[in-house]
């Protein structure tokens, strides 16, 4: 008997130190750092380097022109091309003319987004793809918000700026419309006169957002059913038309016979 107590608390214990094990957490352990040396040992670190070609510019026409200058960055390092700042200082100037005035000196600049103080009750974004502008109207943005919320929706705005100027929302596919056009003749290379589902399910999509209708396809048969089917223009359409209405008249009364599956 006091042989197996003696098991017992030897068993005991040693749950109780794999337990104590299993909930205390590791020791800090170097291996990523290790990893690192011998990365940075191998590679001797990462370089960037800008290529000749133009920038992307977000010239700035407004009042007040607080910048999320880290943004300008984040921007560049993700869509791998130039991107810079330009403060405005003449502000008689329309955006439009600040955004052509810019885009001559074609070796320099190859996309612009203006930012400026419209009125409240013009659009936020306007985009001249073939032109490579889009202008973004701040005035909406701080309206009624804390500093804070409008720095985020500017930044939001930036990202969908150069997106919409440098050909970011274009299709993934050459047999749809949605390519990048920067001059007319540029129409009459395109493989396609449409634009490819994608696209066009993106925007059935959002209908209902838009607040637009909807387009349905069904057959004369399902129509028929619904209720909304046009009287039948030939044999096989008066054939449905026929047999349907002979179903709802014996459906909700006589009930619908429905054959047992053979086997």
């Amino acid at each position: 008997m006091k042989k197996l107590l003696v098991i017992v608390h030897l068993v005991s214990s040693f749950l109780i130190m794999a337990n104590d094990a299993a909930l205390t957490p590791p020791p800090d352990r170097p291996i990523s750092l290790n990893k690192s040396k011998v990365l940075l040992k191998r590679t001797g670190g990462f370089l960037t380097r800008r290529l000749p070609g133009a920038s992307f510019v977000f010239a700035d026409l407004r009042i007040v022109p607080s910048f999320p200058e880290d943004e300008i960055k984040a921007i560049q390092e993700s869509c791998q091309i130039p991107v810079e700042r330009q403060v405005i200082k003449d502000r008689n100037k329309s955006p439009i003319q600040v955004a052509t005035e810019l885009l001559q000196n074609t070796q320099e600049v190859g996309g612009v987004a203006v930012l400026f103080n419209g009125a409240a009750n013009q659009p936020v974004l306007t985009v001249f793809p073939e032109n490579r502008i889009t202008l973004i109207n701040v005035t909406p943005l701080a309206d009624k918000v804390s500093q804070q919320v409008y720095q985020d929706r500017l930044i939001k705005e930036m990202w969908r700026a150069i997106s919409y100027t440098a050909g970011g929302t274009s299709s993934s596919t050459p047999y749809c419309v949605m390519q990048t056009i920067l001059q007319p003749s540029d129409l009459d290379t395109l493989k396609c006169s449409m634009a490819n589902p994608d696209v066009t399910g993106q925007i059935s999509n959002n209908a209902k957002r838009f607040g637009f209708g909807t387009i349905i396809t069904s057959t004369y048969r399902s129509a028929c059913k619904e209720g909304w089917a046009p009287a039948p223009t030939n044999e096989y359409q008066r054939a449905i038309w026929e047999r349907v209405k002979s179903d709802k008249e014996r459906g909700p009364t006589n009930g619908i016979k429905i054959e047992p599956v053979r086997r």
